[in-house]
């Protein structure tokens, strides 16, 4: 679940694995603090791919709910902020077939002061999944 809170900071949770996301600026600033406090495997990529990949079976917690509090919006451009919210959007949801995931939940909250940003975000993520659904395959030629 995305959800938005006049103050992020001052949020409490019970029983879950709570991180707080300090401002960043860029990708890479986010994947580092989301990298480190979330604890990931050293091998982790610090790439979209990668962190789709860690979200979407974070099998390294223990925790069975996971928190991500962003304390502001991260300064990421439209594009990027696209990838995240579709990252957070397939992590919040149970892969086609599954009954369960290796975790209960993850959580996202934002300030509501970023909504509008948020929302645009996930409108652009869900507008790209169903451009790329629509896309004709290319086969390969035979060999």
């Amino acid at each position: 679940m995305i959800a938005f809170t006049l103050s992020p900071k001052d949020a409490r949770f019970h029983d879950a694995f709570v991180i707080f996301v300090p401002p960043v600026t860029g990708k890479e600033a986010l994947l580092l603090e989301l990298s480190s406090r979330l604890r990931f495997p050293l091998q982790f990529g610090m790439n979209w791919d990668a962190l789709h990949d860690i979200l979407c079976d974070p099998y390294w917690l223990e925790a069975r709910r996971v928190i991500i509090v962003h304390g502001e919006c991260p300064r990421l451009t439209q594009d990027e902020f696209a990838i995240y919210a579709g990252i957070l959007r397939s992590a919040m949801s149970p892969p086609p077939g599954a009954t369960r995931r290796s975790h209960e939940e993850i959580d996202v909250l934002f300030p509501l002061e970023a909504h509008e940003i948020v929302q645009r975000a996930i409108d652009d993520s869900i507008r790209r999944d169903e451009d790329s659904a629509r896309a004709p395959t290319v086969e390969a030629p035979p060999s």
